[in-house]
């Protein structure tokens, strides 16, 4: 079985929402879609009496893999991690 290196494409990015209240911040209702194309945010940060939490998305092109893989793995290198206190990952098809 071959074994293949694929990394994300250019169709990464995040979405956030921000608000001085955290619950409003957290639900999602100031959502906006991230404007960096360098770099893909993910998790909570508390600037200047603002909330901001982020959901950062991966994406990858599989379509020159052949036959049906009997495993896959997922690595992630974060550039910087201020605190990490709990973090979910979610891989989906």
């Amino acid at each position: 079985m071959p074994t293949y290196v694929i990394y994300s494409d250019t169709a990464d990015n995040d979405v956030y929402s921000s608000n001085a209240d955290y619950l409003t911040a957290r639900s999602g209702s100031a959502l906006t879609v991230g404007a960096s194309a360098t770099a893909v945010f993910a998790g909570q940060l508390y600037l200047a009496s603002i909330y901001y939490v982020y959901e950062g998305f991966v994406s990858f092109d599989t379509s020159g893999v052949s036959g049906t893989p009997d495993a896959v793995s997922l690595s992630l290198y974060p550039k910087d991690v201020l605190i990490v206190t709990g973090f979910t990952v979610n891989v989906r098809a």
